[in-house]
């Protein structure tokens, strides 16, 4: 499901994954995944995305990679991480910025479904971003839910906004 929010810094956009989709983006952005696939209920959250390679019924790496289109910006980003039923796990990830590594956490333990971990990046700032689970090893029996960013007009988009009001003022009074 996809939530949008209008507020003077953008757009809030809201990854929620409460029902089995097809990532319904608009025009602004686009959403990509790799071997992440819904699953309904048993984890932390209600409806979330898991890592799991089902072409070869393996663990791998799962990944969501949201980009900006042009003239727009990402900006802030959050998402949960929530455990599944009574099985205790534990989980790594990647976070990247325009293909650059950001951050990585490794070591996550999670104590079943009583565990949700809110990650938070509020300053960070680009044309795409894409986070990746690591469940290579072993199965994590982790899911990434409600995924979260501002979606603003990059700079230069703003200032021909305007420049064209300004114009389209002058326009009238001539």
């Amino acid at each position: 499901m996809l939530a949008l929010t209008a507020g003077a810094a953008g757009d809030l956009v809201v990854l929620d994954f409460s029902e089995e989709s097809s990532f319904a983006a608009d025009d602004r952005y686009s959403v990509e995944t790799n071997h992440l696939h819904w699953w309904g209920d048993g984890y932390a959250t209600q409806g979330v995305l898991f890592a799991w390679d089902r072409e070869n019924s393996a663990p791998a790496p799962g990944s969501i990679s949201v980009t900006a289109a042009e003239g727009f910006v990402l900006e802030g980003l959050s998402f949960e991480l929530g455990g599944y039923e009574d099985v205790n796990s534990e989980l790594s990830f990647e976070f990247y910025v325009d293909g650059q590594l950001q951050s990585v956490r490794e070591g996550l333990q999670f104590d079943g479904a009583e565990t949700l971990y809110s990650i938070d990046l509020p300053r960070i700032s680009g044309s795409s971003f894409e986070i990746v689970l690591d469940n290579y090893l072993t199965p994590a029996y982790v899911g990434l839910d409600n995924v979260t960013f501002n979606l603003t007009p990059a700079p230069g988009a703003m200032a021909l906004l305007g420049l064209a009001g300004v114009c389209g003022r002058r326009r009238r009074r001539a």
